[in-house]
């Protein structure tokens, strides 16, 4: 999905995934997300924790999915569908 974030005050369009992770694994995800200059910005979207969106900046996306691969059998990441009622940023 394709969407228009607004960061810093300037329009930027972002592909917007998520993952269900588990918990122990979501924080580590992050700082290696981020690490990557401008790639991708990660937050948890549910009370438990175990839902992140990850919201990719155009030209990133290969990377990412090379990110997620990586870790997927260590945090049990799934992709998965936008949640029902989720509030945009």
């Amino acid at each position: 999905m394709l969407n228009v974030s607004y960061i810093f005050g300037a329009a930027v369009d972002t592909i917007q995934k998520y993952y269900r992770i588990d918990r122990n694994g979501i924080a580590l995800l992050k700082f290696i997300l981020e690490s990557y200059d401008n790639a991708a910005v990660m937050r948890t979207v549910d009370e438990k924790g175990s839902i992140v969106e990850i919201l990719v900046s155009p030209g990133f996306l290969s990377d990412v999915q090379a990110v997620i691969a990586e870790y997927r059998d260590e945090f049990n990441i799934q992709e998965i569908g936008r949640p029902d009622g989720l509030e945009p940023l």
